[in-house]
């Protein structure tokens, strides 16, 4: 057989079905909770470096639960009283339930009924409204959407104000 002219790298394994398979230098990284899509892009880095594969299963990664309706179904190690009023107390429940659930900072008013964020509450009165710029009336569906996203990004409320 003739030397080959271009000296290509063996290739690689194909990414095992369960992370329990994994080389000893990938499997301490399996089963984690990727925080943000930095740090879910890290571990993904790091098994292209090892493995082939076009798509990795959901079984490599922490599924977290969705928030239940009832505060009281939630056991966490200090019991608090629903709905919280106290923002340091609301910031408190946040952190530790961030860990096992999944949800939006906007949580059911049976869980807090307090601004937890650093935004300033959405005024009822539009000229107040200084962030940006609103046209009113707003007649259609897509432009409440859009215009209630873009006041998210500055203001904290629960719903839209009907007037």
């Amino acid at each position: 057989m003739l030397p080959s002219y271009f000296q290509l790298l063996p290739p690689k394994p194909y990414l095992p079905v369960i992370s329990q398979e994994l080389n000893l230098a990938t499997r301490q990284l399996f089963f984690c909770d990727s925080k943000d899509s930095t740090d879910f892009r890290h571990h993904i880095n790091i098994l292209r470096k090892h493995y082939m594969f076009r798509r990795i299963l959901r079984d490599y990664f922490k599924q977290k639960l969705r928030l239940p309706e009832k505060p009281e179904d939630i056991h966490m190690s200090q019991k608090d009283e629903f709905p919280i009023s106290n923002k340091n107390i609301a910031k408190q429940f946040i952190a530790e339930i961030q860990e096992k659930f999944r949800f939006t900072i906007l949580l059911f008013k049976k869980y807090m009924n307090i601004n937890s964020t650093d935004k300033p509450e959405l005024s009822q009165d539009v000229n107040e409204i200084s962030q940006m710029h609103l046209t009113i009336p707003i007649i259609s569906p897509k432009i409440l959407v859009e215009t209630a996203r873009e006041l998210r990004k500055y203001y904290f409320f629960y719903e839209l104000s009907k007037e």
